[in-house]
């Protein structure tokens, strides 16, 4: 947790390189990739795939983000 090299800021793919990003700038690309995905292919084309060790809160979230807010059934 104390590393040099430890992540603590978000990295988006420019012109073939990792660059530095706000979360702001990160949080979008990730619903506009969403979107896309939703809009070419099907709500399905997303899922969730969890270690298992999440408590019983953080996996209502992760269904309602999911089955609510995405209309995906794979969790």
């Amino acid at each position: 947790m104390h590393r040099e090299d430890r992540l603590t800021h978000p990295l988006i793919r420019r012109n073939g390189r990792l660059e530095r990003a706000s979360w702001d700038e990160a949080m979008d690309l990730i619903v506009a990739k969403s979107k896309e995905l939703q809009k070419h292919l099907t709500n399905h084309s997303i899922a969730f795939y969890t270690t298992g060790q999440l408590f019983l809160e953080e996996y209502y979230a992760l269904a309602m983000v999911g089955k609510a807010g995405l209309h995906t059934l794979h969790m």
